[in-house]
């Protein structure tokens, strides 16, 4: 998901090291909100955790993760249909 989601930016932001600098922070935010708040507690709504291998992944979990990843990758490649290059 953290790969798609980054495709998905790179296709909106035009700029050299925009995309790079957006995703780094959303993911920095991510970590922060997840650690920080009561979500600590869901040990799946880390995607770190789930990421090494130290969070139980329960298929539901599993199946939204790589939706929303596929959903990304949709959303990426009909951007760049439209786009005239």
């Amino acid at each position: 998901m953290v790969f798609a989601a980054a495709v998905l930016v790179s296709t909106v932001l035009t700029g050299e090291y925009s995309a790079w600098v957006v995703c780094f922070l959303a993911l920095m935010l991510y970590s922060a909100v997840v650690n920080l708040t009561a979500l600590r507690h869901f040990p799946s709504s880390d995607i770190f955790k789930i990421m090494s291998g130290t969070a139980p992944v329960p298929w539901l979990v599993g199946s939204t993760i790589a939706a929303i990843a596929i959903a990304f990758v949709a959303m990426a490649d009909a951007i760049t249909r439209r786009q005239d290059f």
